[in-house]
């Protein structure tokens, strides 16, 4: 004999299976590029749309000099890729070809000895991507970069005398201070736009 009911039942279970496999669609999200001038390569400046686990080949140099590589960034990691490899997509992803302009407005967070958070505005200037001068909440002084390594000197301010490293990257900075007293603690800037972008 046909027991209706567990027929009806595991009709109802299949259907709700397969109506929900619908909702099985692989994501697809964004990869913004963004490539500084006198760089040429692929995928060129734009916005491109990827399944979730895609991968992304990529290959840049500078127009004018073939011998010399452009570094590559992803997200806000500081850790440079080769200008030619591949990466697969697991979100939104921006890709940043290029050397790193440091200049502009940044949000700094500043963590004392105590381990409090202090937030303000810093404004990096000069004349090249290599070193310059700063000014924000926490005081001015100089900066300069060498082989992604930034290090800010602070001459005046709430920081005076302390000296800010950090790992290079195009929208994040994350690193140590020291100042003269021996005592040391953490920092980050943060910003949204990068410069040629």
């Amino acid at each position: 004999m046909i027991n209706y009911k567990k027929v009806l039942l595991i009709f109802f279970s299949f259907s709700l299976f397969f109506i929900s496999c619908k909702n099985w669609d692989t994501p697809t999200y964004s990869l913004r590029v963004h490539i500084r001038e006198g760089i040429t390569g692929t995928p060129q400046s734009g916005v491109y749309e990827y399944e979730e686990l895609e991968v992304v080949e990529y290959e840049y140099t500078y127009e004018n000099d073939k011998e010399k590589k452009p570094p590559v960034f992803i997200n806000d990691s500081s850790r440079m890729l080769s200008h030619k490899g591949a990466f697969a997509i697991y979100g939104p992803t921006d890709l940043y070809i290029g050397d790193v302009d440091p200049r502009g407005e940044w949000t700094m967070t500043y963590y004392n000895v105590d381990g409090d958070k202090i937030i303000g505005k810093i404004v990096y200037s000069g004349e090249s991507i290599d070193k310059g001068t700063f000014t924000g909440k926490f005081g001015s002084g100089t900066w300069s970069v060498k082989d992604y390594q930034m290090i800010l000197v602070f001459n005046e301010g709430l920081l005076l005398n302390v000296e800010c490293t950090a790992k290079l990257s195009p929208r994040y900075l994350s690193g140590n201070w020291k100042n003269q007293d021996k005592k040391a603690g953490e920092w980050h800037c943060r910003r949204d736009k990068v410069p040629g972008s």
